[in-house]
């Protein structure tokens, strides 16, 4: 009498039917922490409520919204992504500027799912391969169906997120700027790395860099009317990462960076700000109090305690007054401030 083989395919359907949702959500959401994991720590994956978005970090973030996620109705939607975008619990977010929210593609929810119930069977069907009693030439079968329900996952992750909210502000009041691919190919082949180019590159909305000219331009530093001669660390920090609408920058580093390059290039000077001295709206500071003309490391940079000002603001007096004028306090809050 003649062995029936069991065939791997039959097997593998069966397995199939027995896998829940919620497991092969888990497996998705998984999946892409590993992918996203490994490119970052600024993301946040598939975060449940607003709260699950840390505020006041001073880089970039951007929230993976859950497959789920498009289930809801357009007006519930916007409603929610514009919640994430302003609150984190019940407290306005303070950092409005630093936030993307990354929306999943709905042509690809289905397959990247069906990939991903295959999947999880195929490791059952390996779990029970002697319950089964498969051969080597059924292994190796398995094997290449799970191989191809790879590529198939691969690709459908490289396609689920192609757009990407921001928060800008319509008549006083929060709105939504969509970005999109609109078909135009990208170069990165990893999840995040290919959001990323999709802000930096594709729409210019994120920048990694900075040269300190334009640091000063946008600070609005300088020696006309309405201009600033100082800016606080913290104040620059808050501009960049509160106002929408703004400049986004990747990270802190990008503003360290350029007021780095600006020492050495003797465009922009720095001290601590308990050194820097102010009066009738003027700024000075001691030449031995300062940083300026000189090379310096990123560390050197003080995000909390730090203040740039315009070269003209240190003088060679040596107690850090202006020559010819009697002494002040300690430096006031730069005059027409930035609001955040």
């Amino acid at each position: 009498m003649l062995k029936t083989q069991a065939n791997v395919n039959k097997i593998l359907e069966d397995e199939a039917d027995n896998v829940g949702t919620e497991e092969i959500r888990k497996y998705i959401e998984q999946t892409i922490e590993e992918r996203v994991g490994a490119a970052t720590n600024a993301a946040i994956i598939w975060p449940k409520k607003s709260e699950d978005i840390p505020d006041k970090e001073s880089r970039f973030l951007t929230a993976y919204m859950p497959m789920e996620f498009l289930e809801k109705s357009f007006e519930e939607r916007a409603w929610t992504a514009v919640n994430y975008l302003t609150y984190c619990g019940a407290e306005p977010r303070h950092y409005r500027n630093g936030l993307g929210l990354v929306m999943p593609e709905p042509r690809e929810i289905e397959g990247i799912r069906r990939v991903a119930r295959y999947l999880l069977a195929v490791d059952r069907v390996r779990y029970k391969s002697t319950s089964y009693k498969l051969n080597e030439e059924q292994m190796r079968q398995l094997k290449e169906r799970e191989d191809t329900e790879k590529a198939g996952l691969e690709s459908g992750l490289r396609s689920l997120y192609t757009s990407v909210l921001l928060l800008r502000v319509e008549e006083g009041k929060p709105a939504l700027e969509k970005l999109e691919i609109s078909g135009r190919p990208l170069k990165a082949q990893g999840m995040h790395e290919r959001v990323l180019e999709l802000l930096i590159d594709i729409h210019g909305k994120l920048y990694k860099t900075m040269r300190a000219s334009k640091l000063l331009a946008l600070m609005k530093m300088g020696n006309g009317q309405g201009e600033r001669q100082a800016v606080e660390m913290v104040a620059m920090l808050d501009t960049f990462f509160s106002n929408p609408g703004f400049l986004r920058i990747t990270q802190a580093s990008v503003l360290v960076e350029a007021i780095v390059q600006g020492i050495a290039d003797g465009t922009i000077a720095y001290a601590m700000k308990n050194r820097v001295r102010q009066g009738s709206g003027k700024f000075w500071v001691s030449s031995k109090n300062s940083i300026f003309r000189s090379q310096v490391v990123l560390d050197e940079i003080d995000l909390d305690y730090g203040i740039i000002l315009l070269p003209e603001c240190v003088t060679p007096d040596e107690t850090g007054h202006q020559p010819g004028t009697p002494p002040h306090g300690g430096l006031q809050p730069p005059v027409g401030g930035f609001s955040t």
